[in-house]
Protein backbone atom coordinates (compact mmCIF):
# COMPACT_ATOMS: atom_id res chain seq x y z
CA UNK A 1 0.00 0.00 0.00
CA UNK A 2 1.23 3.48 -0.93
CA UNK A 3 2.28 5.51 2.15
CA UNK A 4 3.32 9.17 1.98
CA UNK A 5 4.27 11.75 4.61
CA UNK A 6 3.26 15.33 3.77
CA UNK A 7 5.65 18.11 4.58
CA UNK A 8 4.93 21.80 4.94
CA UNK A 9 2.67 22.29 1.92
CA UNK A 10 -0.77 21.14 0.81
CA UNK A 11 -0.45 21.48 -2.96
CA UNK A 12 -3.41 22.07 -5.24
CA UNK A 13 -3.84 22.37 -8.98
CA UNK A 14 -4.74 25.91 -10.05
CA UNK A 15 -8.20 24.73 -11.12
CA UNK A 16 -9.06 23.86 -7.48
CA UNK A 17 -7.30 26.77 -5.77
CA UNK A 18 -10.16 29.28 -5.71
CA UNK A 19 -12.52 26.73 -4.11
CA UNK A 20 -9.88 26.07 -1.44
CA UNK A 21 -9.33 29.76 -0.73
CA UNK A 22 -13.06 30.57 -0.65
CA UNK A 23 -13.81 27.73 1.77
CA UNK A 24 -15.98 25.81 -0.71
CA UNK A 25 -13.37 23.03 -0.68
CA UNK A 26 -12.54 22.10 2.92
CA UNK A 27 -11.05 18.70 2.31
CA UNK A 28 -8.58 17.11 -0.03
CA UNK A 29 -8.37 13.48 -1.01
CA UNK A 30 -5.00 11.89 -1.65
CA UNK A 31 -4.26 8.39 -2.93
CA UNK A 32 -2.83 5.99 -0.38
CA UNK A 33 -2.08 6.39 3.29
CA UNK A 34 -1.05 10.03 3.72
CA UNK A 35 0.13 11.46 7.02
CA UNK A 36 0.56 15.22 7.41
CA UNK A 37 3.66 15.99 9.46
CA UNK A 38 2.26 19.27 10.80
CA UNK A 39 -1.06 20.52 12.21
CA UNK A 40 -0.52 23.82 10.38
CA UNK A 41 0.26 23.56 6.68
CA UNK A 42 0.46 26.00 3.81
CA UNK A 43 -1.68 25.98 0.68
CA UNK A 44 0.53 26.11 -2.39
CA UNK A 45 -0.10 26.07 -6.11
CA UNK A 46 2.57 26.40 -8.75
CA UNK A 47 5.47 28.26 -7.15
CA UNK A 48 3.51 30.34 -4.64
CA UNK A 49 1.99 30.01 -1.16
CA UNK A 50 -1.57 31.31 -0.91
CA UNK A 51 -2.76 30.56 2.62
CA UNK A 52 -2.18 28.98 6.00
CA UNK A 53 -4.39 25.94 6.70
CA UNK A 54 -5.22 24.24 9.98
CA UNK A 55 -5.55 20.46 9.70
CA UNK A 56 -8.82 19.43 11.38
CA UNK A 57 -8.60 15.69 10.82
CA UNK A 58 -7.27 12.86 8.73
CA UNK A 59 -9.25 9.75 7.75
CA UNK A 60 -8.23 6.77 5.66
CA UNK A 61 -10.79 4.67 3.78
CA UNK A 62 -11.29 2.70 0.58
CA UNK A 63 -12.51 4.67 -2.44
CA UNK A 64 -15.76 2.64 -2.42
CA UNK A 65 -16.74 4.26 0.92
CA UNK A 66 -16.89 7.79 -0.49
CA UNK A 67 -20.38 9.33 -0.53
CA UNK A 68 -22.23 12.45 -1.64
CA UNK A 69 -21.59 14.26 1.67
CA UNK A 70 -17.82 13.78 1.33
CA UNK A 71 -17.93 14.83 -2.32
CA UNK A 72 -19.62 18.10 -1.28
CA UNK A 73 -17.04 18.75 1.43
CA UNK A 74 -14.35 18.27 -1.22
CA UNK A 75 -16.02 20.97 -3.34
CA UNK A 76 -17.76 18.73 -5.90
CA UNK A 77 -21.42 18.77 -6.92
CA UNK A 78 -21.74 14.97 -6.91
CA UNK A 79 -19.99 11.75 -6.04
CA UNK A 80 -19.72 10.93 -9.76
CA UNK A 81 -17.92 14.24 -10.40
CA UNK A 82 -15.50 13.54 -7.53
CA UNK A 83 -14.76 9.99 -8.70
CA UNK A 84 -14.17 11.21 -12.24
CA UNK A 85 -11.67 13.81 -10.99
CA UNK A 86 -9.89 11.28 -8.75
CA UNK A 87 -9.51 8.88 -11.68
CA UNK A 88 -8.17 11.73 -13.83
CA UNK A 89 -5.62 12.68 -11.17
CA UNK A 90 -4.74 9.11 -10.24
CA UNK A 91 -4.98 6.84 -13.30
CA UNK A 92 -5.40 3.24 -12.22
CA UNK A 93 -7.19 4.15 -8.98
CA UNK A 94 -9.69 1.40 -8.12
CA UNK A 95 -12.63 1.25 -5.72
CA UNK A 96 -10.57 -1.05 -3.47
CA UNK A 97 -7.64 1.37 -3.17
CA UNK A 98 -7.21 3.34 0.03
CA UNK A 99 -7.38 7.10 0.05
CA UNK A 100 -6.77 9.68 2.75
CA UNK A 101 -9.19 12.51 3.44
CA UNK A 102 -7.49 15.56 4.91
CA UNK A 103 -9.94 18.06 6.41
CA UNK A 104 -8.75 21.64 6.84
CA UNK A 105 -9.81 25.24 7.36
CA UNK A 106 -8.10 28.30 5.96
CA UNK A 107 -6.70 30.29 8.87
CA UNK A 108 -5.39 33.19 6.80
CA UNK A 109 -4.78 34.12 3.19
CA UNK A 110 -1.64 35.70 1.83
CA UNK A 111 -2.48 38.57 -0.49
CA UNK A 112 -0.46 38.78 -2.56
CA UNK A 113 0.68 35.14 -2.58
CA UNK A 114 4.25 34.56 -1.43
CA UNK A 115 6.75 32.88 -3.75
CA UNK A 116 7.71 29.52 -2.22
CA UNK A 117 11.44 30.34 -2.19
CA UNK A 118 10.77 33.57 -0.30
CA UNK A 119 8.35 31.80 2.07
CA UNK A 120 10.96 29.14 2.91
CA UNK A 121 13.63 31.80 3.42
CA UNK A 122 11.34 33.73 5.78
CA UNK A 123 10.24 30.67 7.76
CA UNK A 124 13.72 29.06 7.87
CA UNK A 125 12.20 25.58 7.44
Amino acid sequence: MRTVELGLFLRFKREHLEKVLSGDKRMTIRWGIVRPRYAVMYVASGDAVYAEALIEGVTTMPVRDLDERLAARDGFTSLDELLSELRRLYPGLSSNDYITLIRFTIARRFDPPIPIKEFLRRSKR
